[in-house]
């Protein structure tokens, strides 16, 4: 069915619409001269208009879109037509209100339909409690037999990023289209494998009658893309309030790599004990309108142009060696060939030499330094005005061995260097603490041993998350926070993260089911035994 042909007792979604026609009426009416002024005026007009409309709107979707998918046998590919006819409306100005209709159906058919009807034992067991949390995020708690064991906390997030079909997709991007022995769908691997690798295997032991012996927190976030501010931090806060202090916490981020790590003999799983900081700052320049036909020497476009131009070709100072990625070459040494164990075997002399060559790949270089990406450029309003106004948005990924301050004082002051030019600091956040991972780490050692006992002859090694995860706001809880994804990836697969064709294997689904069915069981042990899990 097309998602446009819809049967009569379809959701209406002519309020959505008439809601949108009266700002973009506004708006034409306006005739904002700049984003900014644009971006002002529609948050005006939106508290001009009537609250009770708007939150009745947004009230009433979850009835109108649950008689849809009833209607439909309780299909969850047609919650996917609804979402894809939503991303075709023109919501570009006041996007955020197609934001919250979406969350608001997400909502609802995972909540109600998908997860209910496909994790029925773990929705109805008396030793699992599950709570909404900020309306669409989850906390589940799997009540342990012996309580005075520490609990730990796995998370996963369910929100995705856009994707659309006209981006060349093999199969809808939303339709989770299994070809060639791949699942197919964003979010395939960010992050839905974990979650539904999660339930999946909680659903399994308890079906089996399994009572774990130390019990454990799900956090499933709703807003991980955009920072978890919603989510994962009011998941925080409820933890705090009731006195939780989590043994360790493991997240999505490294994981298995077979193939990419040009040299190394055989995969390796990198568990992550930290991930970088980030800040986004937002460059402008301003100046009085003009004539194209009488041009200034310099315009906002081309001083603007000019500093983005300085900040690509001059790239934060090279740290290779400084960080966490330091632990993860030295643990992988022996198992490069020579003479590549050699060079990785003595950092201390090599990393230099290591770095020059890593900062060659753009995957690798994530290792080296902290990253910069220009990522949005905005400016003009007509062909023959000159624009009075044009900003970028910069996106920098900040190595451990960086701070914050240190990342805007360097692009302010000495790669920027203009003062036409406004920095202002969108966001930002220090890297993260570097958790323990010897071998009275507990839990570092244990999600070691379940990788082992699924791969004996694997080799695991402590790594570094170059993308950022929920697990950040969780460092009041626990010291031990680790990011590891139990799949395998291989060269090629990097690119399918927010990207084409995202994708995961019937294989790689079938091992995350069991990493944590037997994570479950590993973790029931009091205390690690003396002697060190090292099966290298």
């Amino acid at each position: 069915m097309n998602v446009l042909e819809w049967p009569s007792q379809s959701p209406d979604l002519n309020p959505i619409e008439n809601l949108w026609k009266d700002l973009k009426t506004a708006v034409h009416k306006r005739s904002p001269s700049n984003l900014t002024e644009l971006e002002l005026f529609c948050k005006e007009e939106w508290a001009k208009m009537s609250v009770s409309r708007c939150a009745n709107l947004v009230e009433s979707y979850p009835k109108r879109f649950a008689a849809v998918i009833a209607a439909k046998g309780g299909s969850t590919k047609y919650y996917f037509m609804l979402y894809e006819y939503l991303c075709t409306l023109d919501f570009s100005v006041f996007y955020f209100l197609k934001i919250m209709i979406i969350r608001v159906m997400y909502h609802f058919a995972f909540t109600s339909q998908l997860s209910v009807t496909s994790f029925p034992t773990v929705f109805s067991s008396s030793k699992v409690k599950h709570e909404l949390v900020a309306n669409y995020s989850h906390l589940f708690w799997v009540q342990g037999s012996r309580p005075e064991l520490q609990p730990y906390m796995l998370l996963a997030h369910t929100d995705v990023v856009p994707a659309s079909e006209d981006d060349a997709w093999e199969v809808p991007p939303f339709s989770g289209d299994e070809k060639d022995g791949f699942i197919y769908g964003r979010g395939t691997m960010d992050d839905k494998g974990s979650v539904m690798g999660i339930l999946a295997a909680l659903e399994y032991i308890l079906m089996k009658g399994y009572t774990p012996q130390r019990g454990f927190y799900i956090g499933l976030g709703h807003d991980e893309e955009v920072h978890g501010l919603n989510g994962a931090v009011n998941i925080v806060r409820l933890l705090k309030e009731r006195g939780v202090k989590l043994l360790f916490v493991l997240d999505e981020g490294s994981a298995i790599l077979d193939g990419i790590l040009k040299g190394l003999d055989g995969p390796a799983a990198l568990i992550a004990t930290s991930e970088k900081g980030a800040t986004v700052l937002k460059l402008s320049v301003s100046m009085p309108p003009s004539h194209a036909s009488m041009p200034p020497r310099e315009t906002t476009i081309g001083i603007l142009a000019a500093a983005v131009k300085r900040l690509e070709e001059n790239p934060m100072k090279r740290l290779f060696g400084l960080g966490p990625e330091g632990g993860m070459f030295e643990h992988l040494a022996h198992k490069f060939r020579f003479p590549l164990n050699f060079v990785m075997s003595n950092l201390w002399l090599f990393a230099p030499l290591i770095a020059r060559i890593m900062e060659r790949n753009e995957t690798t270089n994530a290792f080296v330094r902290t990253t910069t990406a220009v990522t949005m450029f905005n400016a003009g309003v007509k062909e023959n005005v000159i624009a009075s106004y044009a900003e970028a948005f910069v996106n920098m990924r900040i190595h451990s061995a960086q701070t914050l301050k240190e990342v805007h004082s360097v692009q302010r002051w000495s790669t920027v260097g203009d003062p036409r030019v406004k920095i202002e600091v969108v966001y930002g956040f220090d890297p993260l603490p570097i958790s323990p991972y010897d071998e009275t780490s507990f839990g570092f050692q244990i999600i070691k041993k379940t990788v082992l006992d699924m791969f004996p002859s694997m080799i695991v090694a402590p790594g570094m998350c170059i993308a950022n995860t929920d697990s950040r706001h969780f460092k009041d809880l626990s010291s031990s926070i680790y990011r590891f994804t139990p799949a395998i990836y291989k060269p090629g697969d990097a690119q399918r993260f927010h990207g084409i064709n995202e994708r995961t294997s019937r294989e790689n689904y079938e091992g995350m089911v069991q990493f944590f069915f037997r994570l479950f069981q590993n973790c029931d042990i009091k205390k690690l035994p003396d002697v060190s899990l090292d099966h290298n």
